[in-house]
């Protein structure tokens, strides 16, 4: 079973947010997260990467709509969301 873990930052800071063109995520060491995924309020993926800790991942969202999106750091047994949004 998986566990939501509630503090996204703990394990990840993203910026900007709001944004108009791409979000920045620098992902934190000593995690169990393996993938990033990017959907929509309806839970439609609109990407799903692999992440390694330690690293930074850039998201483009210049084909995005405006609108708010769902960030998500999963791993194994737990997995942690941030609502980001696209200006």
């Amino acid at each position: 079973m998986t566990s939501l873990v509630v503090d996204f930052e703990t394990f990840a800071t993203v910026f900007p947010n709001p944004t108009s063109d791409k979000w920045i995520i620098d992902i934190k060491s000593n995690n169990n997260f393996n993938t990033i995924r990017l959907t929509d309020l309806n839970g439609k993926i609109i990407l799903s990467q692999s992440i390694q800790e330690g690293k930074r991942v850039v998201l483009s969202s210049t084909n995005l709509r405006k609108g708010i999106y769902l960030l998500s750091l999963i791993g194994e047994d737990e997995f942690t969301v941030k609502r980001v949004i696209k200006n």
